[in-house]
């Protein structure tokens, strides 16, 4: 999982043939600590990158969620069954239905 996020910093602007931003260096830094926090992740969770170059986490190919990084040190969440939120990186693990998301 690290790696697949960490091949993301490839990515250059217009990536998507769009426009789309390349990743920060910082949401990349953010996705990988939220994984290493966790200490993995379950399956069905898939790194990606959003147009405006957020690193996304996607569960169950987006449609029972996702993690959002934005480089700021705090990831944004839309869960189903759990709804949507803000979290610091490094409190993630501390955060109930997050756990029960990804490890259910």
């Amino acid at each position: 999982m690290i790696s697949e996020i960490l091949a993301l910093a490839g990515l250059r602007d217009g990536w998507d043939g769009e426009g789309g931003a390349a990743p920060s260096a910082a949401a990349i830094l953010d996705a990988v600590r939220f994984v290493r926090v966790l200490g993995g992740l379950g399956r069905g969770i898939e790194p990606t990158l959003h147009a405006d170059g957020s690193v996304l986490l996607e569960v169950g190919g987006g449609e029972a969620g996702s993690f959002r990084f934005g480089g700021d040190g705090m990831v944004s969440f839309a869960l189903q069954d759990i709804g949507r939120g803000t979290v610091p990186v490094d409190e993630c693990a501390l955060h109930d239905g997050i756990r029960r998301v990804l490890w259910p």
